[in-house]
């Protein structure tokens, strides 16, 4: 299935049109980045009814779809998800997710190199906030030329590791 192809707006544009389409004001949390993607907020009676809270969630997320909202899922610093808004703010999340899946024996992969990365992401959302776009391209887009660098490195890198793997499974 495609993806929808998203608008290119501004982080404010965005939120203001993900708030239009909140139900509640669980969602407005949710889409303000109050309450987490993953529920790991909810308290005492509201645990209990979880599964409704995650359908809420779950339908916010196909409205922001279905208007083809520039959104993406990006992890906190304690590993909890929530939303970022704006397309180059978008751009960042992807390359977070590229980040994450290196091998981490690769010594490319330290910690200091995605808290790097995790540190422009997060000049780039305040930036997108803030309604400085152009600045939150701007930082995109370094961001985006070191990670394709050290994403081309991971690969050099793997070759190897990865043949030494299959001729270690077919003996």
């Amino acid at each position: 299935m495609q993806t929808p192809m998203r608008n290119h707006t501004t982080a404010s544009d965005a939120l203001a049109q993900a708030l239009n389409l909140c139900r509640g004001d669980y969602q407005r949390d949710v889409a303000r980045g109050a309450a987490y993607l993953s529920g790991a907020g909810l308290r005492g009676a509201a645990r209990r009814y979880s599964a409704r809270y995650a359908d809420s969630r779950h339908a916010l997320l196909g409205r922001m779809d279905a208007a083809c909202l520039a959104y993406a899922e990006v992890p906190s610093a304690t590993g909890r998800r929530s939303l970022v808004y704006g397309t180059a703010a978008c751009q960042v999340a992807a390359l977070l997710s590229v980040v994450a899946r290196w091998d981490p024996s690769w010594p490319g992969a330290q910690g200091s190199v995605q808290r790097r990365v995790g540190r422009v992401a997060l000049a780039v959302e305040r930036a997108s906030l803030r309604g400085d776009e152009r600045a939150a391209r701007a930082a995109a887009a370094v961001v985006c030329r070191v990670v394709r660098r050290l994403d081309r490195e991971h690969e050099a890198w793997m070759r190897p590791v990865v043949a030494a793997r299959r001729l270690g499974a077919a003996a």
